[in-house]
């Protein structure tokens, strides 16, 4: 008698502007997702720019195929996808309880409706863009209501998407099977009012890096 084969839950983390060096330090990263998974040593990027790449993670295509080649219009952005057929979608058709939690394609809410809720997800807390790249003072659409932070430690943006990713992880679990997206800026730059700088730490982080060294040149060898 053959098994039904039992759908997966799944979490993606995707992380902005990471090195691989950066894991180094992530000690937790490494414990509890690379010891435990799996690693992979050769790893490509069809078109390294946000929009672009973001697009090919929904749709599974290049992006002659998918035709968001830049992260604005009239090249790309939000609205250069043909949401009704994204990763989503496909996975909401199949039974399961969507969600996404912080950035999304660029101009998401800046070319559209601030309110709308993408095609496909059950459950959306997306990050209104230009607010998107503020660690403090952003703006979330939290499933068609807009719910605006402030300055405090506890608004630190990447401590409230976690909260609300655990959060949502507790409401999945009982409608299962779940597929949940979760997206920071860090360590992408931070938009503040001189412009982009390098983004803020938590607060409880500040000064942890104070005795690391800086990087050094490459000396030549010849």
């Amino acid at each position: 008698m053959a098994q039904t084969a039992t759908k997966p839950n799944i979490v993606v983390i995707m992380t902005d502007d990471q090195t691989l060096e950066s894991l180094r330090v992530l000690t937790k990263t490494r414990q509890l997702i690379g010891d435990q998974g799996t690693t992979f040593r050769n790893y490509y990027v069809s078109f390294p720019l946000c929009c672009p790449s973001r697009a090919t993670f929904l749709t599974g295509q290049y992006p002659h195929n998918h035709g968001v080649f830049s992260n604005g219009p009239p090249n790309g952005g939000y609205t250069k996808l043909n949401n009704n057929n994204t990763l989503p979608v496909w996975l909401q058709a199949a039974g399961y309880f969507t969600s996404h939690i912080g950035k999304y394609l660029n101009k998401y809410g800046e070319d559209t409706a601030p309110t709308l809720v993408p095609p496909g997800w059950t459950h959306w807390q997306g990050l209104v863009d230009p607010s998107t790249y503020k660690l403090y003072n952003y703006t979330i659409n939290d499933n068609g209501t807009l719910v605006t932070y402030g300055e405090t430690p506890a608004d630190y943006q990447t401590d409230v998407l976690a909260n609300r990713a655990v959060a949502t992880i507790d409401e999945a679990v009982l409608k299962q099977p779940f597929f949940l997206s979760i997206a920071p800026v860090p360590p992408h730059l931070e938009l503040t009012s001189e412009g982009f700088t390098d983004p803020r730490p938590a607060p409880r982080y500040e000064g942890a890096f104070s005795q690391e060294p800086l990087p050094q040149p490459r000396r030549s060898t010849s």
